[in-house]
């Protein structure tokens, strides 16, 4: 099925792909999700697997097409129906259910300065595209305009966990624990550094230890943003 699915990503990765192609591959997509012989989860599983192999393999400036995708697919809704596992919560599109699910597990990797070239260019374009995705979370209104964030609090598109995971491992190890982290780092200030400044000034916290700092600051008891870690970008 991934196999079937990677043509309409990589068509939009192309310069020359347009709006029209955009809005064909969302149509496409979104018959595929309404075809009552394709498990809902199934179905998301592989589009989002197939997805991410396609970023994997994409420059950050050739990513703007299916980040635009994803933009026209979260504006169209497919009607719920009995079968649909529990797994599959919100809304599809406009939620994109288990889709950080899939990220997280993309997002397992080493960053040893000894990868691979190709495996650390794939590691890059990841994280751009997400830092890419939770930069856009810096308006709440600018998604999906007609959605409460009240009744939705947590945004797909946000991944600044990730952001803060890699600034983590790359700026407050000791001892450092190469270039490449500090280049992962880097990539979260390029691409999402208003999301991020913003984050630290909100404080934003995550529970147990996911937020907790590196070794250089282990003694500081941090839990998430904050101004002490606020990267100038």
């Amino acid at each position: 099925m991934r196999g079937m699915y990677a043509p309409f990503f990589r068509r939009l990765t192309l310069p020359t792909s347009t709006n029209a192609d955009t809005e064909v591959s969302a149509i496409a997509f979104d018959n595929f999700a309404r075809n009552p012989n394709h498990r809902i989860d199934d179905y998301l599983w592989e589009f989002y697997n197939a997805l991410f192999i396609v970023i994997g393999q994409t420059e950050p400036k050739l990513q703007t097409g299916i980040i635009d995708l994803l933009l026209c697919l979260r504006k169209k809704s497919v009607p719920r129906t009995d079968d649909w596992p529990s797994s599959v919560k919100g809304e599809v599109w406009k939620d994109l259910p288990t889709f950080g699910w899939v990220a997280r597990d993309f997002f397992n990797y080493n960053t040893h300065d000894d990868l691979p070239k190709d495996a650390q260019e794939r590691i890059i374009n990841l994280n751009a595209f997400l830092a890419q995705l939770t930069n856009m979370t810096t308006s709440k209104t600018n998604l999906v305009p007609e959605s409460n964030d009240d009744d939705n609090p947590e945004d797909p598109f946000d991944f600044s966990l990730f952001g803060l995971w890699a600034m983590r491992d790359g700026l407050e190890a000791t001892p450092p624990l190469g270039c490449f982290p500090v280049k992962l780092a880097e990539v979260w200030v390029q691409y999402a550094s208003d999301r991020m400044k913003q984050l630290c000034v909100e404080r934003k916290e995550f529970p147990g230890k996911q937020g907790e700092p590196g070794p250089w600051w282990e003694e500081k008891g941090w839990t998430g943003f904050n101004m002490q870690r606020k990267v100038e970008g």
